[in-house]
């Protein structure tokens, strides 16, 4: 069987040193990536964004794909810092950092001159192509969850959305039958 696994964020996760620290959903995405792979017979394709194409393409058992996105680091440093607003100037500095005076002109320089991305739907759709999964696994219920399950209808391959929550770990799970947490899980 070939799983292919959205995790956009969790490169950190497979390669520490490659970027900020992760959070449980991606570290899960990785832990479940290495554990169905190491089952023989399974396949696994792991789906993440990184600001250049990893170093190695296999990484203990599994095959990771790259949204490469070269801006990535700057964009979200410069959206830590800056806010967008409907007026002029069109954007409101939060916080003022000097790196702030070559990188606002340059994002908006790539904007101008045609530099949009590709819809994450159609970003996914090209990744899964190549060696089409027999199901695509994403977590979560943010857009590149939307997307994968777009890409993957696209494709005409079967999709499973994975919601979790830490909350799942709760004792009163055990103790009541009709305990919901405050999340109404």
């Amino acid at each position: 069987m070939r799983i292919a696994i959205v995790a956009l964020n969790a490169f950190p996760a497979i390669v520490p040193e490659s970027g900020r620290a992760v959070g449980g959903l991606e570290t899960f995405a990785w832990s479940l990536a290495r554990g169905l792979a190491a089952h023989p017979g399974t396949q696994v394709q792991m789906l993440v964004r990184h600001t250049s194409p990893p170093r190695q393409s296999r990484f203990e058992g599994v095959d990771v794909l790259a949204d490469v996105e070269s801006l990535r680091t700057w964009r979200r440093d410069v959206s830590d810092q800056v806010q967008l607003v409907s007026h002029f100037p069109w954007f409101r500095v939060n916080r003022f950092r000097v790196d702030l005076l070559w990188k606002i002109p340059c994002l908006a320089a790539v904007r101008l001159l045609g530099g949009r991305r590709s819809p994450l739907e159609d970003r996914i759709e090209w990744m899964l192509r190549p060696v089409p999964p027999d199901v695509v696994l994403t977590l979560g219920v943010g857009d590149s969850s939307a997307a994968a399950v777009t890409a993957a209808r696209r494709c005409g391959i079967r999709s499973v959305l994975w919601i979790r929550s830490n909350a799942d770990l709760n004792g009163a799970f055990l103790k009541s039958p009709d305990f919901v947490d405050p999340h109404g899980g």
